[in-house]
């Protein structure tokens, strides 16, 4: 269950967050200990402990380097995607696939509607739906 964090629990989960969009992958202990001026990798490991315990932290695999990832929560807070990168590559694929499955099937106005569309996410999510609505009609 998701907690009232304080403001260093805050403050490193910041520096998380902002560092795994930068870089896409978790900061090391010394990294978040080195931006919140902490010494000690047992000082982070504290807080990282008690952001897992509050629910804003997944951390199965305490002992490998990097291995703690954002919650739900966290994402959904943050205003964060609920899509991790690894997730993107294969949502790039799926809409370069579907488009070319579709080529010929899609109007021009749809064509253009998914060039318009800013983020993997979006082109494969617009292209879903429009799969979708194909087939109700009953379309190939």
């Amino acid at each position: 269950m998701a907690t009232i964090l304080t403001d260093r629990q805050k403050e490193a989960l910041d520096f998380i967050v902002q560092y795994r969009q930068e870089f896409e992958i978790s900061p090391t202990l010394r990294e978040i200990g080195k931006e919140l001026g902490i010494r000690s990798t047992n000082g982070v490991n504290d807080h990282l402990l008690a952001l897992e315990r509050k629910g804003w932290l997944a951390w199965p695999h305490k002992r490998k380097s990097r291995s703690f990832t954002l919650t739900t929560l966290t994402k959904k807070v943050y205003g964060l995607g609920l899509l991790m990168p690894e997730d993107l590559k294969i949502l790039t694929e799926l809409k370069a696939f579907v488009k070319k499955s579709l080529k010929g099937c899609l109007s021009p106005e749809l064509e253009s509607r998914l060039g318009d569309c800013s983020t993997p996410q979006e082109g494969a999510i617009f292209m879903l739906a429009e799969i979708l609505t194909l087939l109700t009609r009953g379309e190939k």
